[in-house]
């Protein structure tokens, strides 16, 4: 699993499967600190409900 960091302008390469990485990324296994954060609760897009939904 490779991913460009945008807040450091590199490429980091974990040399995992993307499968293995998210399991051990969300098991808390590995580190994560480069991801990038979020508030917490739903995404404004969520919150529009049907109004923001493409048909």
């Amino acid at each position: 699993m490779s991913a460009f960091r945008r807040g450091r302008g590199d490429w980091h390469d974990t040399g995992l499967g993307f499968g293995e990485w998210f399991r051990g990324a969300l098991a808390g296994a590995l580190a994560t600190d480069w991801l990038p954060e979020w508030e917490p609760g739903p995404h404004p897009v969520e919150r529009a409900g049907d109004a923001g939904m493409i048909s």
